[in-house]
C-alpha cells in the first residue's frame, strides 16, 4: 500500500463523523436499491407459488401421446419430470347440487401425478380398485363421501344430439347431453385431496383419481417439467418433433405452455415482451441511481473540500494528478467495502420486517403468504448499479481534486470569492424573511458553488419524484393492459329477473362506489361498415388478414347506467350509441403487440339489425330484418366494464330498455341472450 493510500485511511479514521455519514449514505442507498430487488424477488416467488397453486407446476402440456412414445419423454435428457392421466369417462351424480357440474370424471393417473395432489386425509391409491376424491365434491357438489366408503360408477362418454363431446376439461355441460357406452366400475375411497389445480372450473365433472398401473395405454395429457426452464421453448419444440406432433402454421396444436409460470422464469416466445419488462426494471434502477448519486456525491464533494489543502501539499511534493485522483477513488473503495455489505444486510432486515407486517395486515386477503426470497439476478443487478453509482459519485470530486494547485489550496480562495463591490439583495428578501433572510441571501451570493449543489439536489429530487410517480402510473396501466385486468371488482351474472330486490340491495350497498348493469343480445347485420372504417382499422384488418363476422352485439343498459353513460359522453337526448373503440392484443410472428384505435369515422350510415329464422318447409334459415338504426351517437368513451368488449371487432350498439323495445330487439336475441344479465361493481 503506497503512502497516499495510508494517509487516506488515516484521514478517514481521524474524521470519524464525516466517514460515518458517508458510510451511512452508502448503506441507505444500497439498502434502497437491493430492497427493490428483494421485493421483486419476493413478489415473483409469491406469484410463482400462486400460479402453481392454480395452474400446476408443469412447463409444457402434450396431448394425445401414443403409449409407444412415453419412453421418448422419459429418456429425454432435458426432461426433469413428467406426469400424466387418462380419463375413463363420466358418471352421473345423483341429485347434484351444482347443475352445471353433474358428473364425476374418473381418471387413471401416474404415481407422479397423484403425488402432486394435496392429500387432506387418508392415503393415495395403490391399487386399481382404490380412488381418492377431492373435497370440492363434498363442498360444492353436496356429495356425502368419506374415507372407507365404496362407490360404483356407471362410466360413459358424453353425447349431444348423437354427436360425441370431447371429454376435455374445459368442455362445458350442455343441457340436453347424455352418456353412452356405459361400463360399471366399483372403487373404495382411500383418501380425500384438495381440488386438483389442473381441473378446469368449467369442467362438467369433479375429478376423482385411481392409480394407473398399466402404462401401455394412450394418455389424455402428459405434463412435462424441464431441467432448465429458460430453455423451455427450444427443448419443448424439439421434443414435439421427436414425438411426431403435427405442426400447422408454425404451431404445434397438441402442445401448450404454462405461460403464466414460464413468464415468471423470464421465458416467453414473445421477445418484445421480455425486452419491455427488462426496460421497465432498468428505468426504475436508473431513477433510484440518480437520487443516490446526489446523496453520495455531496459526501465526497465535502470530503474533497476538507482535504483541499492536503491535496495541494501532495501536489507541491510531486504527486501527479492521477495519484491524487486515485486517492479519492481509494477513499470511495474503502467506504464502499464497509457500506455495501451493511446496506445488503439492512435491505434483508428492512424488507423482512416489511414482509412480516404485510403478512399480518393482509392475513385475510392473501391466500399465499409472502416469504423473503432472493432471486440472484435481482440481487446482482442492484449491486452492480450501486458500484457504478459510487464510482460516478466519487469520480467528479476526484477529477476536481486532481486539478487543485498548491497556491490555490493554501489560499482557499476558490470556494468563497470576495468582490470589491458591495453584495446587494433585493428589498423583498428583507421584507419577507427579515434580516436573517438578507444575510442568508448574501452568503449564497458569495458562496455560489456550495449552494448550487443544494439547489440542483432539490431540483433533481423533485424531478425524480414526479418521474417515478409517472413511471409507476404507466407501469401499473401497462400491467393492467397486459394482464387484461378489468376495471371493476366483482361481476354478478344472473338470469332470474323476478327477484330484483337482491340485485337492488347490492347496488345500494354502502361499499359500492360505482356499478353498471346490462343485458347482452347477439344479432346479425347486413350493413357493410367498411365505409365507416378509419384508416387504422382498414390497415389492421388488411395486415392481420382478419375475417369479419356478420354479428352485431347489443348491450341493453339499465336506465341508471345508460343515463350516467349519456351524461359522460356529453349528450342529453336519448339515442342508441355506437361504441367506437378497439383495444386488443395480437400474438403473431413471435411477437406481442397492443393495438388501440377508433374503428369508425363520424360518418353515419343506416345500421341493419337482423336475425335468422328457420323455415321448416325449406329446411333452411332466412335472414329477417328486425330494425334499422339511422340516428345514433358515436363515442369511444367507456363505462364500467365496457372496455371488456373493446377487443371485439364486431359492431357494438348500446341502448336502454325502452330503445330496445322500440326496435323490437327484446325477445329476438340469439340463444338465451334475453336472460343474460350482468352487474359489474366497483
Amino acid at each position: 500500500m503506497n503512502i497516499l493510500n495510508k494517509l487516506t485511511i488515516k484521514h478517514l479514521t481521524m474524521n470519524k463523523k464525516r466517514t460515518i455519514v458517508s458510510i451511512v449514505g452508502i448503506i441507505l442507498a444500497t439498502a434502497l436499491m437491493v430492497g427493490i430487488g428483494l421485493l421483486l424477488s419476493t413478489f415473483r416467488e409469491m406469484m410463482i407459488d400462486d400460479i402453481i397453486a392454480y395452474n400446476g407446476d408443469y412447463h409444457v402440456k402434450y396431448s394425445n401421446i401414443d403409449e409407444s412414445k412415453i419412453n421418448l419423454i422419459k429418456n429425454n435428457t432435458n426432461v426433469d419430470s413428467f406426469y400424466y392421466k387418462e380419463s375413463l369417462g363420466f358418471s352421473k351424480i345423483e341429485n347434484p347440487e351444482n347443475e352445471s357440474k353433474p358428473y364425476y370424471q374418473v381418471y387413471e393417473a401416474s404415481q407422479s401425478y397423484l403425488e402432486n395432489l394435496k392429500l387432506i386425509s387418508g392415503n393415495l391409491p395403490t391399487k386399481k380398485d382404490e380412488i381418492v376424491i377431492s373435497n370440492h365434491i363434498i363442498s360444492n357438489g353436496g356429495v356425502d363421501l368419506k374415507v372407507g366408503d365404496t362407490i360404483t360408477f356407471n362410466l360413459g362418454k358424453r353425447y349431444s344430439e348423437g354427436y360425441p363431446l370431447d371429454d376435455i376439461s374445459n368442455n362445458q355441460y350442455i343441457e340436453d347431453e347424455y352418456l353412452e357406452n356405459i361400463t360399471t366400475r366399483t372403487y373404495k375411497v382411500v383418501g380425500i385431496v384438495s381440488r386438483d389445480v389442473l381441473e378446469d372450473y368449467s369442467c362438467p365433472g369433479y375429478s376423482v383419481f385411481t392409480i394407473l398401473n398399466n402404462e401401455t395405454v394412450n394418455k389424455d395429457t402428459i405434463y412435462v417439467k424441464f431441467k432448465k426452464p429458460n430453455e423451455t421453448v427450444k427443448v419443448s419444440e424439439a421434443l414435439a418433433i421427436t414425438l411426431g406432433l403435427e405442426k400447422r402454421n408454425n404451431t404445434f396444436y397438441e402442445m401448450s405452455y404454462n405461460d403464466d409460470l414460464l413468464s415468471m422464469y423470464g421465458v416467453s416466445k414473445y421477445d418484445n415482451l421480455l425486452g419491455g419488462m427488462a426496460g421497465m426494471l432498468s428505468i426504475m434502477l436508473v431513477l433510484v441511481s440518480v437520487a443516490c448519486i446526489i446523496v453520495i456525491y455531496n459526501s465526497f464533494a465535502i470530503s474533497v473540500m476538507e482535504r483541499k489543502k492536503q491535496f495541494g501539499l501532495f501536489s507541491s511534493i510531486g504527486a501527479t494528478r492521477t495519484q491524487i485522483r486515485k486517492t479519492v477513488l481509494f477513499e470511495a473503495l474503502i467506504v464502499s467495502l464497509i457500506g455495501i455489505p451493511l446496506g445488503i444486510l439492512g435491505a434483508y432486515i428492512g424488507i423482512g420486517v416489511v414482509i412480516l407486517i404485510m403478512n399480518n395486515l393482509l392475513e385475510n386477503i392473501m391466500e399465499i403468504k409472502l416469504h423473503l426470497c432472493t432471486y440472484p439476478l435481482f440481487l446482482i443487478i442492484p449491486i452492480i448499479f450501486m458500484i457504478i453509482t459510487i464510482f460516478i459519485s466519487a469520480l467528479l470530486p476526484a477529477r476536481r481534486a486532481s486539478k487543485i494547485s498548491p497556491i490555490e489550496a493554501i489560499r482557499l480562495n476558490d470556494d468563497i470569492k470576495i468582490k470589491g463591490k458591495k453584495v446587494k439583495s433585493p428589498k423583498f428578501i428583507q421584507k419577507i424573511f427579515g434580516i436573517e433572510g438578507d444575510i442568508a441571501y448574501k452568503n449564497m451570493k458569495r458562496n455560489k458553488k456550495k449552494y448550487r449543489i443544494t439547489v440542483v439536489s432539490l431540483f433533481i429530487s423533485i424531478v425524480l419524484f414526479i418521474s417515478f410517480s409517472g413511471y409507476l402510473t404507466y407501469m401499473f396501466a401497462g400491467t393492467n393492459s397486459y394482464m387484461s385486468i378489468p376495471n371493476f371488482d366483482i361481476q354478478v351474472s344472473y338470469s332470474d329477473v323476478t327477484n330484483m330486490d337482491l340485485i337492488n340491495q347490492i347496488k345500494k350497498h354502502s361499499e359500492v362506489d360505482e356499478y353498471a348493469d346490462y343485458n347482452i343480445l347477439t344479432f346479425s347485420t347486413t350493413t357493410d361498415f367498411r365505409s365507416m372504417y378509419t384508416s387504422k382499422m382498414k390497415e389492421y384488418i388488411t395486415n392481420k388478414e382478419v375475417i369479419l363476422s356478420d354479428n352485431i352485439l347489443i348491450l341493453i343498459l339499465s336506465d341508471e347506467t345508460y343515463n350516467a353513460y349519456l351524461k359522460k359522453i356529453g349528450e342529453s337526448q336519448s339515442k342508441p350509441i355506437l361504441y367506437n373503440n378497439y383495444n386488443g392484443i395480437v400474438y403473431s410472428d413471435d411477437s406481442r403487440k397492443a393495438y388501440k384505435f377508433n374503428k369508425y369515422k363520424d360518418k353515419i350510415i343506416d345500421i341493419n339489425i337482423s336475425n335468422y329464422i328457420y323455415d321448416e318447409q325449406l329446411q333452411d334459415s332466412n335472414l329477417n330484418t328486425i330494425s334499422n338504426l339511422n340516428d345514433y351517437y358515436i363515442t369511444d368513451m367507456d363505462f364500467l366494464s365496457l372496455e371488456s368488449f373493446a377487443s371485439s371487432l364486431e359492431p357494438i350498439i348500446i341502448m336502454n330498455n325502452d330503445q330496445a323495445k322500440e326496435n323490437n330487439l327484446i325477445g329476438n336475441g340469439i340463444g338465451n341472450g334475453d336472460n343474460n344479465f350482468f352487474l359489474c361493481i366497483k
